[in-house]
């Protein structure tokens, strides 16, 4: 007999057989209900984008989804079935699958020593359905499915969040092995170059190292206490910050770093030795920068000069703001006591729309229970509560989401890491309820967990409409029904140039340009297609200095190409390195047409600046108009303002391109100077070289003919009724064409294009918002009421629908006191004050054919005062009236030669119109009638609306001969 030592025990494996025959259950569930439902090609919203940056390893929208688009890139090229947005699409249900799983073998194990008094097959069944019905929950929650059978960055956000909690609650078992807690932070910081959402759990992930590992913990929360700290008074001390916003956007921070510093000093107090791990935490800290790296992807893809080049991500000052998401709006968190209810009303809704209150009760017995729980397992619990409320109320608070239906449809898919958790506390909830119960009536063992695994297919049945995709094919019709309208239409021009606006009018496009063109046949969807001839812009981000250089490097004379040194010659000599090993591998000498495009350069952006500002010197600015003056340079500080620049640049573009390319425009913000060139062309509108005078009847038949007979074919389809984002992008499609109608004052057409909109999707505020303005303008305003009031009944918390009644009422009350005025004014024409009064109320409709009946019946007066007259012309300069302000400018100074006023306003508006012989012949009259003070003397000085003419000699000369004084207010603007 030998005297060595007894050979230790075997370790039981971490995942006994029920927690991997749960994940298997839940994960091979879950896939083939995804892959039952999976879309059949590229989809509505970001999927085309997001495709073409994997396909073709570029830079999507910001923060640039690095990880995504790489593991995507991989994906694509090793599944060997399918077209390219199917083999995507297939990839993010095997994700979603994967974190569903994940969801059940985290629940089976966690759940199993939470009900541990329940032993024997009855309880190790109850634990197993327990586990599958929450994998299951999740898995066709509508969020998750939805998201799981598209191509979306979401299920691969949950997958990388499961794995980080399971490497964590491995961690948990065996605190030495250090390794797996790095590698939970390997992971995070990877997952963070998903979705940037994953950086609200940064304190949450190092409470849990306190709660299982206390002086480890301790060390690994200083620096992000001290952080959280540091940042509130940084904003604090910092401009227009966050801090200043309001009373509960400071409150929220000032408790942020209360609780934050308060935390740091009981840590400090809790034993001594404080930093003494300082080395692990260093490591920790250095798993999640090393994760972060990932984004060097940005600045290395962006170097090949992709067809998705997003944020110019090559420059540094491209990369931090890509990397910081600038191009979006500041976080705004101030809000009003009822805006704060209405968002937790919204998080509260949502955790019932993703679950259904029943079961999310569930999560409820977990707290029941709480105290019977092991050590272990109430601190999972607690981790995973504070896990929650920092997904979920942390973006609330920085989201800061509206009540309107839309936003809320879109902001949902935030949420999902939330219910990620949530999912699991119902799981809990069942397992210890179930328990519970098992203890006091064994006999309902064998019931039990049968009853509990069925709860799955209630989700199932309530979600399958909202969620399955399976045969919808409306993103890939909506592309090519761009390219071929079909019905009467011809194909789109070869070698046209296309302004997409809105989100599907320009990704599904470029992902049919870029991919579905240049990937090989068994790529495609349908076999043959190319139209790389045509050239894809947005004319809604042409301000952007990054998305032009980006449109110059694609279709501009001076693109980069390796084989011709002197366009690569600008760029680092890495970059050069990566182009040249892109070239040809990548496809990047075929991705564009041969044939340049002019673009503007930076000078000619800068021009359009210039020229914004200058007009709005002369002109009074629009509602939410802002422009700002920073060093010499033009700011935009307002969206309108963004949009009129942008305008401004696809003139340019439109104007150096149109003799030899065809425009067609698919349209989101209203550029005005396209309308009169626009005429229908199938689904989208194409932009004719010369405006049209008025649009020929064969146009608008042959259009209502299409839109007929599509809006026909769509809505008898149950997949289309069921498809929220395809009914939005199709009304929106009408509605362009309907705005164009309703620009001519073509009314009955563009009354029946509305109301075609809102049959594409009943839901569309936008097609409800405009059928309302148009009767506004036809002057139906009960006609108006009726249909906001109708639509408040399918969406009652849209504020902008809520507010647009209440203006409607208002008019209609105007409207009442209009009629009087009319009657009044109908009896003594010869009223100043009452023709002045309704001249107002009919300028405020913009009715100017009645305003023109106001002015001639007044105008007949002789004695007719100038200021009268004068007040009369502002209103019509105001809605930019220029024949019109004319006329009654030159009437005026017929009628009173000897009032200075009138002259010097007739010359203020000659100048205006950069006609400076004529703004001085009017001001040399103005100057001989002046006042005895010298008012216009001296105003004419410093008058900026004279800036045209500073450089006319006889403006100058007669100018000279004037002495300097004080300016007085001008009498007309």
């Amino acid at each position: 007999m030998s005297d060595g030592v007894a050979p230790a025990a075997p370790v039981a494996p971490f995942l006994s057989r029920r927690d991997i025959v749960a994940g298997l259950i839940a994960g091979g569930v879950a896939g083939l209900g995804y892959f039952w439902t999976l879309a059949p090609g590229v989809t509505l919203e970001d999927s085309g984008e997001l495709l073409t940056a994997a396909s073709t390893l570029g830079v999507p929208h910001p923060p640039g989804y690095p990880l995504w688009t790489l593991v995507a890139w991989l994906w694509s090229h090793l599944v060997p079935v399918g077209n390219i947005a199917w083999r995507v699409n297939l990839m993010s249900a095997v994700l979603g699958a994967a974190a569903c799983g994940l969801v059940a073998m985290l629940v089976s194990k966690s759940g199993a020593r939470m009900a541990r008094r329940l032993g024997g097959a009855a309880g190790d069944g109850v634990v197993l359905a327990g586990a599958v019905t929450a994998g299951l929950l999740l898995a066709f929650s509508p969020v998750m499915w939805s998201q799981s059978v598209i191509s979306e960055v979401y299920s691969l956000n949950a997958c990388v969040l499961l794995v980080t909690l399971w490497l964590l609650y491995w961690w948990s078992f065996r605190k030495e092995s250090r390794w797996r807690l790095y590698l939970a932070a390997l992971v995070w910081g990877v997952g963070l170059t998903n979705h940037q959402t994953l950086v609200l759990l940064a304190v949450a992930l190092p409470l849990y190292v306190w709660l299982v590992d206390p002086p480890l913990g301790r060390d690994a929360l200083v620096p992000i206490l001290a952080a959280l700290i540091l940042g509130v008074l940084l904003l604090m001390v910092t401009p227009a910050s966050l801090f200043r916003q309001g009373l509960f956007s400071a409150g929220v921070l000032l408790l942020v770093a209360v609780g934050a510093g308060v935390w740091l000093v009981r840590l400090g107090q809790q034993s001594p030795g404080l930093m003494q791990g300082w080395r692990q935490v260093a490591a920790l800290y250095g798993a999640v920068i090393l994760g972060l790296t990932l984004y060097l992807y940005l600045p290395l893809a962006s170097s090949t000069n992709p067809p998705l080049n997003w944020g110019y991500t090559r420059t540094v000052r491209g990369f931090v703001h890509h990397f910081c998401r600038s191009q979006y709006e500041p976080l705004h968190t101030e809000r009003t006591v009822p805006q704060l209810w209405a968002q937790l009303n919204f998080f509260l809704a949502d955790l019932h729309e993703a679950f259904h209150v029943v079961w999310a009760l569930f999560a409820l017995l977990t707290i029941l229970f709480y105290r019977e729980l092991p050590r272990r397992e109430r601190d999972w619990l607690r981790f995973l509560l504070a896990a929650f409320l920092c997904l979920g109320l942390g973006f609330v608070f920085l989201a800061n989401p509206t009540s309107a239906q839309q936003q809320q449809f879109t902001d949902r898919v935030f949420f999902l890491p939330g219910h990620c958790l949530y999912a699991m506390w119902i799981g809990y909830g069942m397992i210890l309820g179930a328990s519970f119960v098992l203890r006091r009536r064994p006999a309902w063992a064998r019931w039990a967990a049968p009853v509990v695994a069925l709860v799955p297919l209630f989700s199932i049945g309530r979600n399958w409409a909202d969620a399955e995709q399976f045969h919808h094919d409306f993103g890939d019709r909506f592309g090519r029904l761009m390219f071929a309208p079909g019905g009467e239409y011809p194909e789109m021009a070869r070698g046209a140039v296309l302004f997409g606006g809105t989100d599907p009018g320009r990704f599904v496009p470029m992902y049919l340009i870029f991919v579905e063109s240049q990937v090989w046949p068994r790529g495609q969807i349908r076999r043959g297609f190319d139209r790389r001839d045509v050239y894809l812009l947005t004319q809604d981000a042409l301000a952007d200095d990054s998305y032009l250089q980006s449109l110059r490097d694609q279709y501009g004379p001076h693109r980069p190409d390796p084989e011709r040194p002197e366009t690569v010659a600008h760029r680092p000599w890495w970059q050069n390195v990566l182009l040249r090993a892109a070239w040809r591998p990548l496809g990047r000498h075929r991705a564009y047409p041969a044939e340049p495009l002019w673009l503007p350069s930076e000078q000619d952006r800068q021009r359009a600046f210039e020229m914004y500002a200058e007009e709005l010197r002369s002109r009074p600015p629009e509602p939410g108009e802002d422009v700002r003056r920073n060093n010499g340079r033009v700011e935009l500080r307002s969206l309108q303002s963004v949009m009129a620049v942008n305008g401004i640049l696809a003139r340019m573009i439109f104007e150096r391109n149109k003799a030899q390319h065809t425009f067609y425009v698919e349209e989101n913000h209203v550029m005005p100077w396209m309308r009169p060139h626009l005429e229908p062309a199938g689904i989208i509108l194409k932009l004719n070289p010369e405006p049209a005078p008025v649009l020929r009847p064969e146009i608008v038949a042959r259009d209502r003919r299409y839109w007929d007979a599509l809006t026909a074919e769509l809505t008898a389809q149950p997949r289309y009724r069921r498809d929220h984002l395809a009914q939005q992008c199709f009304a929106k499609l009408r509605l362009a064409i309907g705005g164009v109608y309703a620009f001519r004052q073509m009314y009955a057409e563009a009354e029946y294009a509305y109301r075609q909109a809102i049959a594409l999707c009943p839901d569309c505020a936008d097609a409800r918002l405009r059928l309302a303005q148009l009767y506004v303008e036809m002057d139906l305003l009960n006609a108006a009421l009726a249909v906001l009031e109708e639509f408040k009944t399918r969406d009652p918390s849209n504020v902008q629908n809520r507010i647009a009644i209440h203006a409607l009422k208002e008019l209609q009350r105007q409207a009442a006191t209009l009629k009087q005025l009319e009657n009044e004014f109908a009896a003594d024409p010869t009223n100043v004050a009452t023709g002045w009064q309704l001249f107002q109320r009919y300028a405020a409709r913009n009715r100017v054919d009645a305003m023109d009946s106001v002015v001639n019946r007044l105008s007949q007066q002789a004695e007719l005062p100038a200021p009268d007259l004068l007040r009369f012309a502002e209103v019509y300069a105001g809605l930019r009236q220029s024949a019109r302000t004319l006329e009654l400018l030159r009437f005026c100074t017929q009628r009173h030669p000897a009032n200075p006023a009138g002259w010097y306003n007739l010359a203020v508006f000659h100048a205006l119109q950069t006609n400076c012989d004529l703004a001085v012949r009017a001001l040399e009259q103005a100057l001989a009638h002046d006042t005895p003070t010298g008012q216009f003397r001296n105003l004419a000085k410093l008058d900026a609306r004279f800036h045209s003419c500073r450089n006319h000699t006889d403006f100058n000369d007669l100018l000279n001969r004037l002495p300097a004084a004080p300016a007085a207010p001008a009498p007309f603007r």
